[in-house]
């Protein structure tokens, strides 16, 4: 907690707010603008959102200085609380972001845990909670991965509950970072769970058709293309800062041959998920105690082998 209180000090001592502190958050801000201005299908023009981004970048930097584009990855129904929130000052928004996000951050936990254990949460495990790594960086950043916590700690609840099909439904939020149900939908199969597939393909169909009524089928081409473009070392990836096989590999082609690199991510994926697939063979999701234990351990494991995933992302850990 003091070196996190150092760190906001020194920031808002020596940086301008979007340099560092809420960086992520002044291109969601930006985009929320844009939205405004001209539309959903607008966001995914990245010579227009570097636009705006520039105009919040100038305003706020005493002196010029180069700006990190940062495009917008998210379909756009999840778009509209940036839209709404962009409405007031950067700043005044950011710090409101802020407030909800902890705030909301600590009555989910204190609601889970009252739900799940059916006492009362340990102060001490909150905190530990809230001073994580992921959570410091998502309110640091102005990140929205609270929603990605919300999400799994719901279907947690509901599979407790016995309520797959609702499971399911939760499940489809994690549709704001696709790549994070590359590992939970192929377990889900490979177990017939099927009433959570169809609870969430209702979620998908929902969420897809929305968002290809607000910026049509060209618009989410664009939308796709930018995600490729991000896996493929684009300005929102930042590799050197994820939490996967990717990372390692990223920081040894520094000191060793690419070929060096790709061997540990083939190798450090294929045993992830090996060790993955024995944990998931054996559990019977019907025991509340090993299916936690299994989707830790699918979760965590996504963490490693998916190809675009940051430390923000992995508050999705904290139910499990």
């Amino acid at each position: 907690a003091i070196f996190y209180s150092l760190q906001i000090a020194a920031d808002i001592t020596y940086n301008p707010i979007c340099k560092n502190r809420a960086v992520d958050f002044c291109a969601f801000w930006s985009a929320g603008n844009l939205i405004n201005d001209h539309g959903y299908k607008s966001v995914y023009d990245p010579a227009l959102l570097l636009q705006y981004e520039n105009e919040v970048h100038n305003q706020e930097t005493p002196s010029p200085s180069t700006l990190n584009f940062i495009p917008i990855v998210y379909l756009p129904i999840f778009l509209i609380p940036f839209q709404l929130i962009s409405f007031l000052p950067l700043s005044i928004s950011f710090y409101l972001w802020t407030i909800l996000n902890l705030s909301g951050l600590i009555i989910y936990l204190y609601f889970f845990y009252r739900k799940v254990a059916h006492c009362k949460p340990p102060t001490q495990l909150i905190s530990l909670s809230i001073l994580s790594i992921p959570v410091f960086l998502n309110l640091f950043w102005g990140q929205a991965n609270i929603f990605l916590l919300i999400c799994v700690g719901e279907y947690i609840r509901a599979c407790l509950n016995g309520k797959p099909f609702k499971a399911g439904l939760w499940l489809g939020g994690l549709l704001l970072k696709p790549t994070l149900l590359i590992l939970i939908i192929p377990v889900l199969l490979f177990k017939r769970a099927y009433k959570p597939l169809i609870g969430f393909s209702i979620t998908a169909a929902i969420t897809l058709l929305s968002s290809c009524i607000m910026v049509g089928f060209d618009g989410l081409e664009k939308w796709s293309n930018i995600l490729i473009s991000s896996s493929q070392g684009g300005s929102a990836s930042n590799p050197g800062i994820m939490t996967n096989w990717r990372m390692i590999a990223y920081h040894l082609s520094s000191i060793a041959p690419p070929e060096i690199g790709w061997i540990v991510i083939v190798i450090g994926s294929v045993a992830t998920i090996f060790m993955m697939w024995l944990i998931v063979r054996q559990t019977h999701f019907s025991d509340p105690n090993r299916m936690g234990i299994a989707l830790l351990g699918i979760f965590a494991a996504t963490g490693l082998v998916t190809w675009h995933v940051h430390f923000p992302t992995l508050i999705l850990l904290i139910p499990l």
